[in-house]
């Protein structure tokens, strides 16, 4: 986007862009209270580049829709909680035609048509926290998340029946030893791809 613009004493124009990241933003922050509770501090945004409405408005920058919604909520270890309230609706018209046909007064119609379309989006966030207390649970739990996310990576490239997915070796977490598990994982994912070429 276009922060700022100088012009020098010989009509030289400079402008100065600023780079902004649009999308999902989400922001947690988990506050373990006494006994199995969660608090949980949930922000999030949703952003996006609106179309510009004249040249003019163009010439000045982009301009950007932002949606933020902030939550507290109390939860138990093991919950679900859904979080929603970002609705989107947005209309598109396009123009489809003929070249120079399209364009005649009053018989240009019959060389042209218009649609419009029409979305609505809901955005819906599902988190389940969960207090780790001891390094078995921590064992576990990473074992389960490392075991479905190379199952979804398998499936998603298609190597199924891949030699290297059958060796429980490489789907086996290694034990945790002074907290190193996540940088074997990362290891491990990494060999795995690269065997791949």
């Amino acid at each position: 986007m276009l922060s700022g613009s100088q012009t020098t004493s010989g009509d030289n124009v400079f402008n100065t862009v600023e780079r902004k990241t649009v999308g999902i933003k989400l922001k947690v922050k988990p506050q373990i209270n006494e006994g199995d509770s969660v608090l949980l501090e949930i922000e999030q945004e949703v952003s996006s580049v609106a179309d510009a409405a004249s040249s003019s408005s163009a010439d000045l920058g982009a301009t950007f829709n932002t949606r933020t919604v902030n939550n507290a909520v109390l939860v138990g270890s093991g919950e679900t909680v859904v979080v929603g309230g970002l609705l989107d609706k947005s209309v598109t018209d396009s123009v489809d035609k003929v070249p120079v046909l399209g364009d005649i007064p009053v018989l240009g119609y019959l060389f042209r048509s218009n649609s419009k379309k029409v979305s609505r989006r809901n955005l819906m966030l599902f988190i389940r926290p969960s207090i780790i207390r001891d390094r078995d649970q921590y064992r576990h739990a990473s074992a389960d998340k490392y075991h479905a996310f190379n199952q979804e990576q398998i499936q998603q490239r298609g190597h199924q029946d891949n030699p290297a997915t059958l060796n429980n070796d490489v789907l086996k977490l290694p034990p945790d030893q002074n907290g190193a598990t996540f940088l074997k994982v990362r290891a491990a994912i990494s060999a795995f791809y690269s065997q791949e070429g």
